[in-house]
């Protein structure tokens, strides 16, 4: 498999993180995970906002590499070198540059994309309804990082390990005004009698990607939308509750506690997901 360092393509057996690489030291990076479809990254527009968002939260000096259709064109090639024809995830990683302490040397960065093939082209509903709860201790901050997919991801990464030992699928993550935000890798919503809730930035979620591509949907299909704070006495009121994120689409949650979930919409989302990017 190829990867591609600051627009060239290389072999990964080629390539090695220096010890004193920032994002290895200080978790001093950002990354995002873009679909592929029919050989074709997704929604590569969104991911570019956020990640440059992020950038500019964390101080990063702009760059060209993470210009849209400069990424674009990195991300073909990876893809071409390796010979990527269905559905796959592209990770893009912008690490700052080696240098200093604490305190940064400069705020130049590093992109390096890589790809992982995945069994399946389009977007599929997951068959069995997902079974979550509530994680009783991890709280996520509200501030300038909330939404961005920074490498300090160490509360995803413990979310999903405690959701295992417990016999759980996931985790849904609160933030420190106990507000439901989203679960250890996606976005939340809701819906009751027809109308859809989702947490606003402001409570801190992650600013999803393919949450704006559902609620696109939701829109054109005359639901109605509401961003508002989620309460968990809400997952109990709720008929639906849906997991979003850029590589599965939309997952439906079927059981939170004594809480059982229908999943009406998450089709109908699916389907017209794979009819958009056909």
């Amino acid at each position: 498999m190829k990867l591609s360092f600051n627009s060239t393509i290389i072999e990964e057996s080629e390539f090695s993180i220096s010890p004193r690489n920032r994002a290895y030291l200080y978790a001093d990076g950002l990354f995002e995970s873009i679909r592929v479809k029919d050989g074709k990254a997704l929604n590569v527009p969104a991911h570019v906002e956020r990640i440059r968002g992020g950038m500019k939260s964390m101080r990063m000096q702009e760059s060209t590499e993470v210009q849209t259709l400069d990424l674009i064109r990195q991300i073909e090639s990876l893809l071409e070198a390796n010979k990527v024809t269905k559905g796959g995830v592209v990770r893009v990683n912008v690490d700052r540059r080696m240098g200093g302490k604490f305190l940064p040397t400069d705020n130049l960065t590093d992109v390096i994309l890589t790809f992982d093939p995945l069994e399946n082209n389009e977007f599929q509903l997951n068959q069995v309804g997902l079974n979550v709860d509530i994680h009783p201790t991890i709280k996520k901050q509200i501030n300038q990082f909330s939404a961005y997919k920074t490498k300090n991801a160490f509360y995803s990464v413990v979310a999903r390990m405690d959701a295992q030992d417990n016999g759980l699928d996931d985790y849904l993550i609160t933030n420190t005004k106990g507000g439901v935000i989203e679960s250890s890798n996606s976005n939340l919503l809701i819906i009751s009698n027809g109308v859809i809730y989702t947490p606003d930035l402001q409570d801190g979620c992650m600013d999803g990607t393919m949450i704006k591509q559902i609620i696109d949907i939701a829109e054109d299909t005359k639901m109605t939308v509401f961003k508002t704070s989620i309460m968990p006495s809400h997952l109990l009121a709720a008929d639906e509750v849906l997991l979003t994120n850029a590589i599965h689409g939309v997952s439906w949650v079927g059981t939170y506690k004594s809480k059982q979930y229908k999943n009406d919409n998450a089709q109908m989302f699916i389907n017209s997901l794979n009819e958009k990017w056909a």
